[in-house]
């Protein structure tokens, strides 16, 4: 028997994202960036929420949703 999953609902795990891709995780929005370390904070971060623009951390195994097609819309 061949079983073919045609619904992709776009979760996989952080770790598979490559930097600037845009991420959904309990309803918010984030881009993930190079990991760094604030020895001020004593914390690791590896995404920005884009509705704050506070940093966060996620590990590499957590499962998240995959944004595939993003569009920032700028008005002046």
């Amino acid at each position: 028997m061949k079983i073919t999953k045609k619904h992709n609902d776009g979760t996989i795990i952080f770790g598979a994202l490559a930097y600037g891709d845009i991420f959904c995780s309990d309803d918010r929005f984030y881009i993930r960036c190079p990991d760094f370390y604030d020895s001020e904070e004593n914390s690791s971060f590896d995404a920005v929420n884009l509705t704050t623009g506070l940093f966060a951390y996620f590990e590499g195994e957590e499962k998240i949703k995959k944004v595939e097609n993003a569009e920032l819309i700028v008005e002046f």
